[in-house]
């Protein structure tokens, strides 16, 4: 398998898209892509960006590595504010939240819990963030 095809390989058959995300940013997570024998197999690792650990790729944790990049590079979201698999309370029931990013003056309290909609995340939540970085651009008086 070449570095070329790797991501859609391991897409191939899922219900995983890559629509929201620029080439650049499945071209960077591309080039961290390395391989371990697992159970006498190559099988596709990253190191993850939030846990500092290697963690073997499948469809579900290419979207979470790029979505969690986007969150750090293009919304500035320090790595120490963001989780992965974090469990959030509906009522009696725990769920676990793929990525939470917390609150920055309360860091034990969940601020936005992206989600996955057939592998997409939320347009809500895109529209959200999108609206956030522009109210902190204009706080910081760069947008007017």
């Amino acid at each position: 398998m070449t570095q070329e095809d790797i991501i859609q390989t391991i897409l191939k058959d899922s219900n995983y898209h890559l629509s929201l995300f620029t080439k650049e940013e499945i071209d960077t997570l591309r080039a961290k892509i390395f391989t371990k024998q697992v159970r006498g197999k190559e099988s596709p690792f990253v190191t993850c960006i939030v846990r500092d650990k290697d963690i073997q790729l499948n469809p579900e944790e290419i979207v979470r590595q790029l979505y969690a990049a986007r969150l750090m590079q293009e919304y500035v979201y320090p790595k120490k504010r963001l989780a992965f698999e974090y469990p959030i309370n509906f009522g009696r029931e725990i769920k676990s939240a793929d990525i939470v990013v917390f609150d920055k003056d309360r860091p034990d309290t969940s601020y936005i819990m992206p989600t996955y909609a057939i592998g997409v995340v939320s347009a809500f939540i895109c529209v959200h963030l999108r609206f956030i970085n522009f109210r902190n651009l204009i706080k910081r008086g760069v947008a007017l």
